[in-house]
């Protein structure tokens, strides 16, 4: 249902557009390769699972209330409940006869310009405020009920499988959502939509109910905080970093380690990320397991965040192939010494490598990468030594070739 326009100037017309209208309510990889990893330090999981299975409740009840609604019934054009509207004409009326009471008085004062009028036309300007506000915030409610209401229950079974994280973090927005979506509220002097303390009971297990109390608040459409996702693309950029590594034969270097740890640690950045990864990683791949980690106990963030990109960087790492003999180098003993010689005086600081997206980059021999800075070179010293790079760091199971080999080399390989 389209929401209402306001069609003219004052009260009776503003009041016309304070209706508002709401909304409808990993890839399996196989046996765990942890494997000649030292176990970190076992921690307690009670609170972390109390948690999480508390805000699968809150989804669940939240879920069930969908399925209770009439399914013959085009719940996208449904208007508010009764209560609601009721709220709504009571603040409506008290308001508009609260600036009628003041343009009246306005309208007795003849000097426009005295101070008197000036503060009855301040408060007639904040009544036009307050219905501007809760325009907004009805607005707000409507359609973030639709969105709420689309992402906890994907399956349409009521069970509450969500779009958002279950991580302990999440609580206290997903307990907002419930709220809204399920329960009556009222206006506030400001046009603030506000919601009551809210009591859920679900039942966990045939011989667990649980009852959760989530605190009131009130809906401000300028700063409401949505809860943040399961951290699906995540999940997908660190199976694809595992699934590079597991391609890749012979042990990892301590140089690809480092590369390898700062692109996990990348993946973990996003909104939600870290504390998703964590609380959903059952749900959202067979790889990573991170059951005995939790952000919800006193161990600081950057400590459980190093927990966690050691772990993953370690799985990845394990992975690995063994090496096999076709991977190994050919000998360049057999080059012309003049071929060597030619190739070493051209100087270059870098040459296209054996692959599409790979190159050779060349470094001093105290070990300082050659590069352009700003357009000019970094060094006057010649290459000493070549590192096959590709998109992501220094290419595996390619050692470092001297700058006099570096042509004759290619020219074999």
């Amino acid at each position: 249902m389209a929401k209402q326009k306001t069609t003219g100037q004052g009260v009776v017309e503003a009041l016309k557009g304070v209706s508002a209208t709401e909304g409808n309510m990993g890839a399996v990889y196989g046996a765990a390769f942890k494997s000649g990893i030292d176990p970190i330090i076992a921690k307690s999981t009670a609170r972390k699972k109390e948690r999480e299975a508390e805000n699968k409740a809150i989804l669940k009840a939240a879920g069930a209330y969908l399925q209770g609604l009439d399914s013959n019934v085009d719940t996208v054009g449904l208007d508010f409940s009764d209560a609601d509207k009721a709220e709504v004409k009571r603040v409506s009326i008290e308001w508009r006869d609260e600036f009628a009471d003041y343009a009246n008085e306005l309208a007795r004062i003849e000097d426009k310009t005295s101070a008197e009028a000036l503060e009855l036309q301040d408060k007639m300007n904040g009544i036009k405020s307050r219905f501007n506000n809760l325009r907004a915030n009805l607005d707000g409610v409507a359609k973030y009920k639709q969105e709420f209401s689309l992402n906890i229950d994907l399956d349409g079974d009521g069970e509450g499988r969500s779009l958002y994280s279950t991580a302990g973090a999440n609580k206290e927005r997903l307990a907002q959502g419930s709220a809204m979506l399920t329960e009556s509220f009222t206006i506030n002097d400001e046009g603030g939509v506000v919601y009551a303390d809210q009591t859920i009971t679900q039942e966990l297990a045939p011989t667990k109910t649980v009852t959760i109390t989530n605190p009131g608040f009130t809906y401000q459409h300028n700063n409401f905080k949505k809860p943040f996702e399961q951290a699906v693309g995540t999940v997908n950029g660190l199976t694809a970093l595992y699934d590079k590594q597991a391609s890749i034969e012979g042990p990892i270097t301590e140089g690809e380690k480092d590369v390898l740890t700062q692109l996990v640690q990348n993946q973990l950045k996003g909104r939600g990320a870290l504390e998703s990864f964590i609380a959903d990683n059952d749900q959202l791949t067979k790889i990573f397991d991170l059951t005995d980690l939790s952000l919800d106990d006193d161990t600081p963030r950057e400590e459980v965040e190093r927990q966690v990109v050691d772990r993953l960087v370690e799985t990845m790492a394990g992975a690995r192939k063994p090496k096999s003999r076709s991977s190994q180098q050919q000998s360049v003993t057999s080059i012309k010494r003049a071929d060597r010689e030619k190739a070493f005086k051209q100087n270059r600081i870098q040459i296209p490598g054996p692959r599409v997206g790979q190159r050779w980059i060349s470094f001093t021999k105290e070990g300082k990468k050659i590069a352009y800075e700003g357009g000019v070179k970094n060094t006057d010293e010649k290459p000493a030594y070549y590192v096959l790079y590709d998109d992501v760091g220094p290419v595996p199971n390619y050692r470092e070739i001297p700058a006099r080999d570096i042509e004759a080399w290619r020219s074999v390989n």
